[in-house]
């Protein structure tokens, strides 16, 4: 349910988008299938012991591994897994990653109820981050950053910063959550009373996601604009248009998008 949505992400030269995934996903789905009481200490060990490269993948891989779980809100498993992350990326001196945890941290303390300080470790995390010399996957930083706000009620600053993140897929090519970014701008300016413009954004979303095959994109721009139906009076047209992406997936059905998207289609009915 995750791979399409990065079947567009940059890449360096030489590499590909395979390349990508065969990279990635391998190590972080060993993380994610055969953690035990013992992995900790044994991951410490092999970082210890391994080489440079050795070392720095493996934080890259738990690293995607995290977002990966915080995409789809598996957020006990973000909480524990950032402590970790943290822990082992400053004991081993990679400050990148020491970011990417400082983010991840203050994301479980909003998720957590802890908005002031959450956003305080994003902005953080963030800044840390790029002053380590990445900027790779920073859109999906703006995001949570952005998620975080509107939690916050700041929802100006949450729509600037939308547009932030807009602004950084143009200039880097990083296309990857394009269409969730529009996704959640018409879901700020409905909240504003901009029906017809929210509508419109939901739109170019979901033609994003179509062309990307990112079901998941798909699944969330399809949801937020058979709401936007249902709130028109129109639930029949709300039904059929979000009836068949739901019925594409034969799994995941614990994670919160299809929660939503089950709920509203039970609504519907």
């Amino acid at each position: 349910m995750i791979q399409s949505p990065t079947a567009r992400l940059p890449t360096k030269p030489g590499s590909t988008p395979m390349r990508t995934h065969r990279l990635f996903w391998g190590p972080s789905f060993s993380v994610s299938a055969f953690r035990t009481r013992h992995w900790h200490r044994a991951a410490q060990q092999s970082l210890r012991l391994g080489s440079w490269r050795f070392r720095c993948l493996w934080l890259r891989a738990w690293a995607f591994g995290t977002t990966v779980r915080s995409l789809v809100g598996d957020n006990a498993v973000v909480a524990e897994w950032t402590d970790e992350l943290v822990a082992l990326a400053t004991e081993q001196g990679f400050p990148v990653r020491r970011g990417q945890g400082t983010l991840f941290r203050g994301w479980v303390r909003v998720t957590n109820g802890d908005v002031i300080e959450g956003i305080s470790l994003l902005r953080g995390g963030s800044a840390a981050y790029r002053d380590a010399g990445s900027e790779v996957w920073m859109t999906y930083y703006v995001a949570l950053l952005a998620r975080a706000c509107e939690t916050a009620g700041q929802i100006e600053e949450a729509v600037t910063l939308l547009d932030d993140g807009l602004r950084i897929v143009e200039r880097t090519g990083e296309r990857w959550l394009e269409a969730d970014l529009y996704r959640h701008k018409g879901e700020l300016l409905l909240r504003q009373g901009q029906a017809e413009t929210a509508e419109n954004l939901y739109r170019k979303a979901l033609s994003i996601a179509r062309e990307q095959e990112a079901k998941l994109w798909e699944l969330r721009a399809t949801t937020s604009l058979a709401r936007l139906r249902r709130d028109q009076g129109r639930c029949v047209q709300a039904r059929d248009l979000l009836a068949p992406v739901y019925g594409w997936f034969t799994e995941g059905f614990g994670t919160a998008d299809l929660r939503k998207a089950k709920a509203l289609l039970e609504e519907l009915e």
